[in-house]
């Protein structure tokens, strides 16, 4: 089991303001010198309460906690901390007991508008470490994926779990989820990583791959053949790499990467010829938080995004206080 969840009657009240429904988020759960399943996803909610009440003070902190919000690291208690109303009706929640991080997608409210949301929490000793977190609110979403918060749901293929004699190791897992991000780097039509037949993906609410609606263009292709014909050329970059949460009992990876758009491809040509405009010809930058599913068969069927803009080129804090990553910003030079 993936861990409780908020129930229907506490993020409905969440949602439509009736006030928290519990006091969770005000006590201090004991810390524990482990922390399993269970543990994550109380400690997880006990998070979610105590943002409910923009208050931090009666969670279990680390001594030094290290908190981000659209990469930028602020005090506990800062962002939206401050803003927040309530939440959606959905949370995504899973967990990776070996490393003690949770990670979960969701909506959020404030001052009665709904933005997606994503983070993930690393726990050691039953103490909260880090927190990392991307608010994607709609004025600052700039030109990307953009669907109602309200209808927001999740393929329940991420908490079924796969049989224990074909689980994937940990590094196999993060190799597939690497091999998706350098298909998508400076796209030419290679497949990095394998896909499964009807592998869909969802950004901010939007399914952007697999859609099942024949007149959404672009979005109706499942992953692979979405990327065959070499339409992401103009994704310059997927750097600074971190692979956050890995769990082989689900095929889970959870991956903070940033795409860079260096604005200077003004025309793409694609595999059978075609010329086509890329949809962003200025310099921009994504901060992403990306969940793949993987199979047995080392294939990606889902993945579910989260991602919001920030600074063109801004590095990562977690990478800067040596976070371990992979393709870092600092060795791809000038564009």
């Amino acid at each position: 089991m993936m861990g409780r969840q908020l129930s229907a009657v506490a993020i409905a009240a969440a949602l439509w303001g009736l006030g928290a429904p519990t006091d969770a988020g005000q006590r201090a759960r004991p810390a524990a010198p482990t922390c399993g399943r269970e543990c994550l996803a109380d400690i997880a909610d006990d998070y979610f309460q105590a943002l409910l009440k923009r208050d931090p003070r009666g969670l279990p902190w680390a001594a030094k906690p290290k908190f981000t919000e659209n990469n930028v690291a602020l005090p506990v208690g800062d962002g939206l901390w401050g803003t927040i109303d309530g939440f959606g009706p959905n949370i995504l929640k899973v967990t990776d007991p070996q490393t003690g991080t949770v990670a979960w997608f969701g909506v959020v409210r404030e001052r009665d508008i709904l933005s997606f949301w994503g983070g993930r929490m690393k726990v050691v000793g039953g103490r909260i470490g880090e927190v990392e977190t991307v608010v994607v609110r709609k004025a600052h979403q700039n030109g990307g994926p953009w669907s109602d918060p309200a209808k927001l749901a999740f393929d329940p293929i991420y908490l079924q779990p796969i049989p224990a004699a074909k689980r994937l190791t940990r590094a196999k897992l993060i190799a597939v989820a690497e091999g998706y991000f350098d298909t998508l780097q400076k796209n030419n039509g290679v497949l990095h990583t394998k896909f499964a037949a009807a592998c869909a993906r969802q950004e901010n609410g939007q399914i952007t791959a697999g859609d099942p609606d024949p007149k959404s263009g672009r979005n109706h292709m499942f992953c692979g053949p979405q990327f065959e014909p070499g339409y992401f050329a103009w994704d310059d970059r997927v750097r600074d790499r971190r692979y956050t949460l890995v769990d082989p009992e689900h095929g889970l990876v959870l991956a903070s990467v940033f795409i860079d758009h260096s604005g200077k491809t003004t025309e793409i040509t694609l595999r059978d010829g075609t010329k086509t405009k890329p949809p962003k010809m200025m310099p921009d930058t994504a901060h992403v938080l990306e969940l793949f599913k993987v199979d047995a068969d080392g294939a990606i069927p889902r993945a579910e995004t989260v991602l919001g803009a920030t600074l063109y080129r801004a590095p990562s804090p977690w990478t800067l206080d040596g976070a371990p990553t992979t393709h870092r910003l600092a060795s791809y030079g000038r564009p």
